[in-house]
C-alpha cells in the first residue's frame, strides 16, 4: 500500500458531516455570548469599584480586567472542549465497526489519523478564532500589552492542539469516549497543580525546589504572568511553549499513526477480559450480600458490577492514593505542635480539602453520566425497559449505585476536618463539612443521571456535565470575588461555599479557627440543604421525562389499557414456556427446534 501524506477523503467526509450539525454553530454562538458576558461584567465591576478615577485610568484598568476575563474564560473552555470534541474519534468507530471498513480500503494510516484530527481541530480553532476580534477590540481600551495578548493567544493555541492530540492518541487504545476524557482531564490537573504539589513536598521534606519547566507547563501562569508577575515571562517564552507543545503533539500523532492498524486488528472481535484483578482492591469496602437482589435487582447489579475499563480504575486509584497521602500529611501537620502561627498549622489542610473535594467531584461528574449512557449505547437499557421493573426502580438503582462513590469521596475530607476540629475540641462546627460534601455528591449524581437521559450521545452528556460543574466550581465564585470586594470576608466565604473547591477549603478553615466563623458554617449548612433540594428536583425531573426520552411506554398510560398490563412476579415464575417456531428443513429457520 502506498503511503500518502495529507488529510485525504476522511477529512472531507467528516468535516462535511460536522458542518451540517446545528450544534457546531450553537457552540460558537454560546462561546461568544460567554465572552461578551465576561467583558461586560469586567467593565461594570471596574467602574463600580473605582468611580473616582479619571477616564484614562478607568479604561486602562478595564482593559486589564477584560484581558483576565477573556483569556481565563477562553483557556478554560478550550481545555474542556478540545478533549471532548476528539475523545470518540477512533474508539466510537471501533465499536461501530466503521474503522475496520476504513482499514480494508487503500487509505493510509496518515490519512485516517490526520483527517480525523483536522475534522475535530478545525471547530476548536474556530472557537479560538471567534475571540480574536474581541481581544483586539479590547486592546483599544488601553492597559493591554499587545505582546501579552498575542502570547496568551499562542498559549491557548498550544493547549487546543495538545488537547486534541492527546485525546486522539488515547482514543486509539480506548474503547469508550469517557475513558479518554477523564484521562485527558487528569493530565490537565497534573499540569495545573504540579508546581503546587511539588512545593508541598519541598516544604515538608526538603525536596529540591520545583524546576522552572514545571511552572512553565501551567498555561494559566504563562498567560497571566505579564500582568500578575511582570518581567517573569517574555514573548519568546510563549513561542517556545508553542513549539514544544507542537513537537509533543506531533510525536503523539506519529505514535497513533504507527499503532492504529495494529491495535484495531488486535481489538476487533476480542472478548472482554476479566477486569476483576485491579478492582478487587476496593471490593472489601462494601458487603457482598448487600443490597438484596429481591429488593432492587438494578441496584444489586450496579452494586456488584465490575468496571468495564482499567482506564477508569487506574485514574481512581491515582486519585485515591494522592488524596490519601496528602490527607495524611495535612492531618499530621494539624495535630503536630510545630509552628508558632496557628493558621500555618491548618494551611495545608485547607488546601488539601479544597483540591481533593473539587477533583473528586469532577471525576464523579463524569462517571455519574456513564453509568446510564453506557447502558444506552450497549442496548442493555432496552432490555431493562422490556422487563416488569418500574422506571423508578431502574433510576433509583442507578442513582444509589453511583451515590456510593460520593460517600467514599467524603471520607478523606471528613477525616481532615475531624483532625482540625479535634485541636479546638468544638465538634459542632465539624458537622457542616461532611454534610456539604455529601450534598455535592447528591446533586452531581442527579445531574449526571438527568443529562444521560436527556442527551442520547454520551460525549455530549459528559461535556455538559463537566461544563456545568466547572461553571459552578470556578465561574460564579470569580463573579462573587468581583462583586463583593469591599464586603466583609465572612459573607463572601459563606456565599463561596456553593463551590466544591471553596466550600471544602472555607469550611476547613472555619473549623480550624480558634473563634468559630458562624456565617461560614451557617452558609455551609444552607448550601447543603439547597443542593439536596436541587438533587431531589433533578431526580424528579429525570423520572418524569425518562420514559419519553428513552422511548418506553409510560406506566400511567399502560395501566389504562388491558393489553399492556404487566404480569405479576408470581405469574412470571409460573409462566409456561412457549414452543419455538418450527420451520421446514432446508429453510432459513430450519435450524430452530422446539
Amino acid at each position: 500500500m502506498t503511503m500518502r501524506w495529507g488529510l485525504g477523503p476522511v477529512f472531507v467526509f467528516e468535516w462535511l458531516m460536522t458542518s451540517r450539525r446545528w450544534q457546531f454553530y450553537a457552540a460558537r454562538s454560546l462561546f461568544i455570548l460567554v465572552l461578551f458576558a465576561s467583558v461586560s461584567f469586567a467593565w461594570w465591576s471596574e467602574l463600580e469599584r473605582r468611580p473616582n478615577r479619571s477616564i484614562i485610568q478607568q479604561q486602562a484598568q478595564v482593559g486589564e480586567s477584560v484581558f483576565y476575563a477573556i483569556v481565563g474564560v477562553q483557556l478554560t473552555l478550550i481545555m474542556l472542549a478540545a478533549p471532548a470534541a476528539t475523545a470518540g474519534v477512533v474508539c466510537v468507530d471501533k465499536v461501530r465497526g466503521t474503522l475496520t471498513h476504513l482499514l480494508v480500503t487503500d487509505l493510509s494510516n496518515v490519512e485516517i489519523i490526520l483527517g480525523k484530527l483536522a475534522a475535530r481541530l478545525v471547530p476548536v480553532l474556530g472557537l479560538l478564532g471567534c475571540s480574536l476580534p474581541l481581544l483586539f477590540l479590547a486592546a483599544l481600551f488601553g492597559g493591554i500589552d499587545p505582546a501579552a495578548l498575542v502570547g496568551a493567544f499562542l498559549v491557548t493555541l498550544a493547549v487546543a492542539t495538545l488537547g486534541c492530540a492527546v485525546a486522539l492518541t488515547l482514543s486509539v487504545w480506548a474503547t469508550k469516549p469517557h475513558e479518554v476524557i477523564i484521562t485527558t482531564y487528569l493530565m490537565w490537573i497534573a499540569m495545573l497543580l504540579g508546581e503546587t504539589l511539588w512545593g508541598v513536598l519541598t516544604t515538608r521534606w526538603g525536596v529540591p525546589a520545583a524546576p522552572a519547566w514545571l511552572r512553565n507547563a501551567n498555561p494559566f501562569w504563562l498567560a497571566f504572568a505579564p500582568y500578575a508577575w511582570p518581567g517573569t515571562v517574555t514573548f519568546e517564552d510563549d513561542l517556545a511553549y508553542l513549539a514544544i507543545i507542537l513537537a509533543i503533539s506531533a510525536s503523539l500523532l506519529l505514535l497513533a499513526i504507527w499503532s492504529i492498524r495494529r491495535v484495531a486488528v488486535r481489538q476487533a472481535g476480542r472478548a472482554e477480559r476479566n477486569r476483576g484483578r485491579l478492582w478487587a482492591l476496593t471490593t472489601f469496602v462494601w458487603p457482598k450480600r448487600w443490597p438484596s437482589l429481591d429488593g432492587n435487582p438494578i441496584l444489586w447489579r450496579e452494586w456488584h458490577r465490575k468496571p468495564s475499563s482499567r482506564w477508569i480504575q487506574f485514574v481512581w486509584i491515582i486519585y485515591i492514593a494522592g488524596a490519601a497521602a496528602f490527607s495524611f500529611l495535612a492531618i499530621d501537620e494539624a495535630l503536630s505542635s510545630r509552628g508558632t502561627i496557628p493558621f500555618m498549622r491548618f494551611q495545608m489542610a485547607v488546601l488539601v480539602n479544597g483540591f481533593q473535594v473539587s477533583i473528586g467531584m469532577l471525576l464523579l461528574s463524569i462517571t455519574s453520566v456513564t453509568r446510564l449512557s453506557d447502558d444506552r449505547a450497549r442496548g442493555t437499557l432496552e432490555v431493562l425497559m422490556g422487563t416488569p421493573l418500574s422506571t423508578s426502580a431502574i433510576l433509583s438503582g442507578k442513582w444509589w449505585a453511583n451515590f456510593r462513590q460520593a460517600l467514599l469521596l467524603s471520607v478523606l475530607p471528613t477525616a481532615v476536618g475531624f483532625a482540625c476540629a479535634s485541636v479546638e475540641g468544638d465538634w459542632i462546627r465539624f458537622i457542616p463539612l461532611p454534610l456539604l460534601t455529601i450534598a455535592y455528591g447528591a446533586v452531581i449524581t442527579s445531574l449526571g443521571l438527568a443529562l444521560a437521559t436527556w442527551f442520547s450521545r454520551p460525549g455530549r452528556a459528559i461535556t455538559a456535565s463537566v461544563s456545568i460543574y466547572v461553571i459552578v466550581t470556578i465561574g460564579w465564585v470569580m463573579i462573587l470575588a468581583l462583586l463583593y470586594r469591599n464586603s466583609p470576608s465572612r459573607s463572601v466565604n459563606a456565599l463561596a461555599c456553593g463551590s466544591p473547591f471553596f466550600g471544602g477549603a472555607m469550611l476547613t478553615q472555619a473549623i480550624s479557627r480558634s473563634q468559630p466563623e458562624e456565617p461560614t458554617l451557617a452558609g455551609g449548612v444552607l448550601w447543603a440543604l439547597a443542593y439536596l433540594v436541587t438533587a431531589s428536583l433533578l431526580y424528579r425531573a429525570t423520572l418524569l421525562t425518562f420514559d419519553r426520552r428513552i422511548g418506553r411506554i409510560s406506566e400511567k398510560w399502560s395501566s389504562r389499557s388491558p393489553s399492556f398490563d404487566a404480569p405479576s412476579r408470581r405469574e412470571l415464575l409460573t409462566f409456561p414456556v412457549t414452543p419455538a417456531i418450527r420451520a421446514e428443513p432446508g429453510t432459513a429457520m430450519g435450524h430452530i427446534s422446539e
